[in-house]
């Protein structure tokens, strides 16, 4: 009887995107510089360097929601660019469109593996990945496509289907740091794993030099990872360790090679509390999920849209779990929430929508009494938001501002490079506050608390291989 109302939530979602979209409503620039980034590739030009990303960028970015010297980078290792430059042969538009409906299908697939396994409501799944995932889509960003491979992974896992789930696995490394992983608890824990990652892993470096060539995978290696997260020190979206030790006055540096430390502690941490979960709450799919939770917490490279990785893990403690059962609601809850209130009216009602439907479903009563204690909650909630942080709107064009013009802008400069003069030169994307660092509490406190529990289940019952 609950399946309906999963379609149904499915297609109203997919309308109001289709109509933001026709309206001009989705900026999507983040997919705009990897449309320009495949395109450099496709013709023989470096897709991380100023030119001709820039040129390209501001052809397509007709919303100039940068200055003109300025330039979006594309990040992305050589396997995950090989599919935009496949893309770039389209015109932009139509490019744009088939990528907004596969981030489309991608949540709709998830919520549907992640319901099946866990024995969620669908839609509520649904719902809990919809707010983070309408913030992708309208920043053009790839997330959605990390969570159905994750969740695909743990669904094949879960049915012991060892080599689709690596094939499948593979494909979350388009977010290598998060990606990454999800792949090594499988190698270490599922030993028929082994052999498909190492093919997938020889498969993605071939891919890699096909697309880039040798030197530029080394550049891409040596300089172009380095070089942005130096950039994105300056990011007032960013969630990163390192980001916040820059904001206390640590030296960049340091506060980059702390934030790697913290990373490969993660890395560890959630490796090894995945494989207790996976026993004790015979949970395969764990092995993949808990991973790519826990390196969300630190890290150098954290933005506000990758957070969606952690919520197949929350789903799973919620519905496998026998303790700390509210505070595992309230995580699950608070990492479907879109703290910022970016993205318009639509995002504010969608996290309203998956803060109400996840709350109310882990409370007893009536449906009538769960709205009835779940709603006004919610909505002050969402107006204590309003008063300590505005809504965060498009990046603002800024190019009137004089410091603007002294970007990195020699066209054999790294992109990356620009990016950061240009966040330091924009105030609003770069200048640290209370109320931008305050909307960021809830959802590191729920990456915390998702430790926390892993901590507390009992690593009894068989081993998920």
């Amino acid at each position: 009887m609950r399946t309906p109302w999963f379609f149904v939530v499915a297609l109203v979602f997919s309308l109001l995107v289709a109509f933001e979209l026709q309206r001009g409503g989705l900026e999507q620039g983040s997919f705009k510089a990897f449309y320009c980034a495949g395109s450099a590739v496709a013709s023989g030009a470096s897709p991380y360097l100023v030119e001709p990303l820039r040129s390209c960028y501001h052809r397509a970015d007709t919303t100039t929601h940068i200055s003109p010297s300025g330039v979006e980078p594309a990040p992305l290792p050589g396997y995950a660019l090989a599919p935009f430059a496949a893309l770039s042969s389209l015109p932009v538009y139509t490019a744009q469109l088939l990528f907004t409906v596969l981030l489309i299908a991608a949540l709709i697939i998830s919520a549907w593996l992640i319901g099946s396994l866990t024995r969620m409501p669908h839609a509520v799944v649904l719902l809990g990945l919809l707010p983070l995932g309408y913030l992708n889509i309208a920043y053009g960003e790839i997330p959605p496509l990390l969570v159905a491979a994750l969740a695909g992974a743990g669904y094949l896992l879960a049915r012991g289907r060892w080599a689709w789930a690596s094939v499948v696995a593979a494909g979350s490394m388009i977010e290598p740091h998060v990606g990454l992983a999800a792949c090594l608890a499988m190698f270490l824990f599922a030993p028929r794993c082994r052999l498909p990652l190492l093919l997938c892993g020889v498969g993605l470096a071939a891919l890699s030099i096909a697309t880039l060539g040798v030197a530029e995978n080394i550049a891409y290696l040596g300089a172009v990872l380095p070089s942005q997260a130096a950039a994105e020190l300056a990011a007032n979206d960013q969630y990163s360790l390192s980001r916040i030790l820059s904001i206390a006055g640590v030296q960049d540096r340091t506060a980059l090679l702390l934030g790697s430390l913290s990373y490969v502690v993660m890395l560890v941490l959630g490796i090894v509390l995945a494989r207790g979960l996976a026993r004790g709450l015979r949970a395969p799919e764990l092995v993949a999920w808990f991973p790519a939770a826990a390196v969300l917490l630190g890290g150098t490279f954290v933005h506000d849209v990758q957070m969606m990785a952690a919520l197949p893990a929350a789903f799973a403690l919620v519905s496998r779990g026998r303790r700390l059962k509210s505070i595992v609601y309230g995580s699950l809850a608070a990492l479907a929430f879109v703290w910022t209130l970016s993205g318009g009216r639509l995002m504010i009602l969608l996290s309203i929508a998956a803060f109400v439907a996840i709350v109310a479903t882990g409370l007893g009563g009536t449906p009538r009494r769960r709205l009835a204690i779940v709603l006004p909650v919610t909505l002050a909630v969402v107006g204590a938001l309003f008063a300590v942080q505005p809504p965060v709107g498009p990046r603002t064009h800024a190019a009137a501002d004089p410091a603007l013009r002294a970007l990195p802008s020699p066209p054999n400069a790294l992109a990356s490079a620009n990016w950061g003069a240009y966040l330091r030169a924009t105030p609003p994307l770069s200048t640290p506050s209370w109320g931008v660092e305050l909307v960021k509490l809830p959802t590191w406190a729920a990456l915390i608390a998702l430790v926390i529990v892993a901590f507390r289940q009992s690593p009894r019952g068989r081993q998920p291989t």
